[in-house]
């Protein structure tokens, strides 16, 4: 009987999961079936280990209010009449009290200590089921039975074992910070992976270019791999190796407070991507991955220019706020790059071309930069490649339109921002 219900409460907590993020895999190979029931039954252990943890640190209460409740009874002499709260048979005396009121306040105290309003909601939510747990189960062993003489009815057990089983489940699904602890078993077996750098093949680079768009913050990392595939940060895999299909996520929440009761980071904006997992590769690292963000001059600076545009403050706060968010950075070079068109004018009354345009333009992102970004020990270089490191090379404006010519041109025209964090020694 412990297997079946563990097997059906993994099923279920397992089906939350995927309601949860809104995904269900497909395609999934005889091994990879093994490998969902298997998920499935440590779910199901899993959720029985920590009701039973609820239920051991719930057992003090309990005790306490049946013995307020016999006391109660006694003075006003309702005898016979039955009992509301009852302590399972073997479970009496003072050291299963002491026992029981060490197991609550040592995890409310590991609680505490660390600072985490998860953990402490989800010691709270396991202690409530616990105590749900206990409640049902001896609803009715010493209340009018055991008076009367009679024994209870096979459809009440019946009824009353569902109800064990079904109300703790149903009040730590909807109630409680449970999904937290499967997001992490999830982690554990590698199928949710979060914050994490991504290799996709470059057809995706549409997709990727409108995620940024939606996030409002740069993910595409300026290096190409092999094959000229994209290398794409701050990736919640949330979904992987189980099925064809890869479920992708990229969010920006709000700043995490610190303190107990301090509330869990609001979703600012979020966008979703399915991915083939053939052809997806996760890339997980400690520490992580320095990017190199890719910025477009067209989208920056006024033509010929090294002034930026208005709207471009607006794009270098949230390269700023993707920065911080991936730790505390401590080197910036930031590189300028031309296309190969020949270009000669003045500026400020002095000649440039490729190469100064592209110093100049770096340096005034490095000044936006040094305002946005906090640090004393944050160092900061401006560089100009000109078009000595063109990514594509676009062919003669004689042998294409116009519009080609300049589509192709303006992958060439961009800043480089590449960022080295600090390391922890």
């Amino acid at each position: 009987m412990t297997y079946k219900l563990a097997v059906a409460a993994g099923a279920i907590v397992t089906l939350t999961y995927l309601f949860d993020i809104q995904f269900f895999p497909s395609g999934l190979t005889p091994g990879e079936v093994v490998f969902f029931i298997f998920v499935a039954l440590m779910f199901g252990f899993l959720y029985c280990i920590f009701l039973l943890f609820g239920a051991m640190s719930a057992l003090w209460l309990l005790q306490l209010l049946s013995l307020s409740e016999r006391c109660i009874a006694t003075r006003r002499a309702f005898h016979g009449r039955a009992a509301l709260f009852v302590v399972p048979a073997g479970l009496h005396g003072v050291g299963y009290f002491l026992v029981s009121l060490s197991f609550f306040l040592l995890s409310l105290h590991f609680a505490f200590a660390g600072a985490q309003p998860s953990l402490f909601l989800l010691i709270l939510i396991f202690f409530c089921a616990g105590f749900l747990t206990l409640f049902i189960s001896t609803a009715g062993t010493q209340a009018g039975i055991t008076v009367a003489g009679a024994q209870p009815k096979p459809q009440r057990r019946l009824a009353q074992l569902a109800a064990v089983f079904v109300a703790p489940l149903v009040l730590v699904l909807f109630f409680g910070p449970f999904m937290n602890m499967v997001h992490m078993a999830f982690q554990l077996l590698g199928v949710r992976i979060p914050d994490v750098s991504i290799e996709l093949p470059e057809s995706e680079l549409g997709e990727i270019e409108r995620v940024t768009e939606v996030v409002g913050r740069p993910i595409l990392d300026c290096r190409r791999g092999a094959g000229g595939r994209l290398l794409v940060h701050h990736a919640d895999v949330l979904w992987t190796s189980v099925g064809g299909v890869s479920l992708v996520t990229f969010t920006v929440r709000t700043k995490p407070e610190a303190g107990i009761f301090s509330p869990e980071p609001t979703i600012l904006r979020v966008a979703t991507l399915r991915l083939d997992a053939a052809t997806m590769r996760v890339i997980k690292s400690r520490p992580a991955l320095n990017p190199c963000f890719d910025l477009s001059n067209d989208l920056l600076f006024k033509t010929a220019s090294a002034q930026l545009l208005p709207t471009a403050q607006a794009r270098l706060q949230a390269l700023a706020s993707a920065i911080l968010a991936a730790g505390a950075p401590s080197d910036i070079l930031v590189r300028g790059h031309s296309d190969a068109r020949p270009f000669a004018s003045s500026i400020a009354g002095k000649a440039v071309d490729n190469q100064r345009l592209s110093e100049l333009r770096a340096e005034a992102i490095v000044n936006v930069l040094r305002t946005a970004l906090p640090g004393k020990k944050l160092t900061f270089t401006a560089e100009g490649a000109g078009a000595r490191e063109l990514r594509v090379k676009c062919p003669a404006e004689a042998s294409t339109t116009s519009y080609e010519t300049e589509q192709c041109n303006a992958l060439n025209r961009r800043v480089e921002v590449r960022v080295m964090y600090a390391r922890m020694q």
